[in-house]
């Protein structure tokens, strides 16, 4: 199973998944196919115990305790709604849901801001396809039929709690325009995409997403606009592969059937955050990780919606990864800790400051349930978390206290990030960490018509800092994006950022000190 998920047939019994390549929604399938087969798994248990031989012994001394894992429960329709509320909820509306804490809080920056693009996440495709657009709009409606998020629009006001509501159907939204040539198509999309940006999408209706073609002689340029309110970046991989492999179907008369999706993860999910939202217990595990001196000088109130439009790339080229790859093994951690060691590193050299850092980290809030991994939706959270970078430290136990961090924070990954700053009064960080690896977009290597040839992405955040490493980013490869707030990070300090960031990647390489 291992082996299959990682595509590694060369993988041992002993080998650790995570340091072989594995991440949080690969571990995600591992899970719910072991789920399948009748055992009790969960994704602690995989962190716990990260090698096959590990989790096989662990299974079979362990005896499952009563709701430990399994199927999500199908709950009907309306049921997570009051009854006053579910009697509100107008014609041609098939569930409400309410609306997640991330949902709500996204929804609300919007309104204060009246930024069109926050929040507005924009994807651009250079397809070698013929273009067909019959059956690119029959993809696109057969897409929207499938995933309820993009039927979906919000109403923060008429009920007592903000409302998602999906509608039984929508008229997708599509635009073709013809271009000349290449260039005359780049741009054309150029002006497509700064119209939406200056316009946005409104959340009170449906559907959240846009696509618009340009067709050009060699094929097509496609882009996909949409509110962040509905998706993640999982998600977002996911429908780009279901629209492009839907498409390519159409075109090639193969009516071989996409895996079918059920709404239950996405319900567990919300069911799983009102659990949480009031556990006293949860509450104050996130304020011992954010009771921390802020990284900004004066920033602990909700002033302003910070503003980040200043942005460097640092790439990691493939050489860099490799070794950094065999660095987070020897410390029998998953990648994703060695970065976070990184990302600590540079905010203490930039900062000056070895104990008491806080960051925020984007988490992954899917339910352990088969199927999980193929619904759309916003299934993120950002917490916090408290790390000491001692002068003299070894990447190796920053990574190991960064798993730590992970094993302890799992359980209580859904608690609500709003009630923690409601409780504190403010912001719990300064910076945001996260990190990417999207292996859906592998998919698309099996298509039969359709084929990619360039990617590029927009999207806008509403964190003084943020960083997100990634690997293999369709758009950006391999490296790490980092993007500011220019009034609340002066061209300076930020320049000094971008260094230090760029100096602890290579030391990280080098596994040499990461102190300054």
């Amino acid at each position: 199973m291992f082996s299959e998920e990682l595509d590694n047939p060369e993988l041992s019994a002993e080998d650790d998944f995570y340091a072989m390549g594995g991440d949080s929604l690969v571990a995600l399938r591992v899970v719910s196919r072991a789920q399948e087969l009748g055992l009790a798994v969960t994704l602690r248990d995989l962190l716990y115990h990260p090698s096959a031989a590990a989790l096989g012994e662990f299974v079979a001394s362990t005896s499952p305790a009563p709701g430990r894992a399994g199927a999500a429960p199908e709950a009907a329709p309306f049921s997570l709604l009051s009854p006053a509320d579910r009697a509100l909820v107008p014609p041609g509306v098939e569930d409400a849901l309410p609306a997640s804490a991330l949902q709500a809080g996204i929804l609300y920056l919007c309104a204060v801001t009246a930024d069109p693009a926050l929040y507005h996440d924009l994807i651009n495709l250079e397809v070698r396809a013929p273009f067909d657009g019959h059956h690119l709009r029959g993809a696109l409606a057969e897409l929207t039929q499938r995933h309820p998020a993009l039927r979906s629009s919000f109403d923060l006001g008429a009920y007592s709690v903000p409302v998602q509501l999906v509608w039984t159907s929508v008229e997708p939204s599509l635009t073709v325009e013809e271009a000349a040539d290449a260039a005359a198509a780049v741009e054309a999309e150029r002006q497509w995409c700064a119209g939406q940006l200056a316009t946005g999408l409104s959340w009170r209706r449906a559907p959240l997403l846009r696509c618009h073609v340009v067709t050009a002689p060699e094929g097509f340029r496609l882009t996909l606009a949409i509110h962040h309110a509905v998706i993640d970046g999982w998600s977002y991989a996911r429908l780009v592969v279901d629209l492009l492999t839907l498409y390519d179907r159409r075109i090639t008369a193969d009516t071989t059937p996409l895996p079918a999706v059920s709404v239950a993860p996405y319900r567990e999910f919300l069911r799983l955050e009102q659990a949480v939202a009031q556990d006293s217990t949860i509450a104050a595990f996130w304020r011992e990780q954010a009771s921390a001196t802020p990284l900004l000088d004066g920033r602990r109130r909700f002033d302003t919606v910070p503003n980040p439009t200043a942005m460097r790339e640092i790439p990691i080229g493939d050489d860099e990864l490799a070794r950094l790859r065999a660095n987070a093994r020897r410390a029998d951690t998953p990648l994703k800790s060695l970065f976070l060691a990184i990302h600590f590193a540079a905010l203490a050299n930039w900062t000056q400051r070895r104990t008491g850092l806080v960051s925020g980290v984007v988490v992954n809030g899917r339910p352990e349930v088969p199927g999980a991994d193929l619904v759309v939706g916003l299934f993120l959270n950002t917490l916090p978390m408290r790390l000491d970078v001692p002068v003299g430290s070894a990447w190796e136990d920053l990574a190991r206290s960064a798993l730590d961090w992970e094993r302890a924070a799992l359980p209580n990954r859904r608690f609500p990030l709003a009630n923690l700053e409601r409780e504190l009064g403010g912001p719990a960080f300064d910076v945001v960490f996260n990190f990417t690896h999207f292996h859906a977009y592998d998919e698309l290597d099996g298509l039969s018509a359709v084929q990619v040839a360039s990617w590029s992405a927009f999207d806008k955040n509403s964190f003084p800092i943020m960083a997100d490493f990634s690997v293999d980013a369709p758009e950006s490869g391999t490296g790490v994006v980092i993007t500011v707030d220019p009034t609340l990070v002066p061209d300076a300090r930020a320049q000094e950022l971008y260094r230090c960031y760029r100096e602890a990647l290579l030391l990280a390489v080098d596994g040499l000190e990461p102190t300054q």
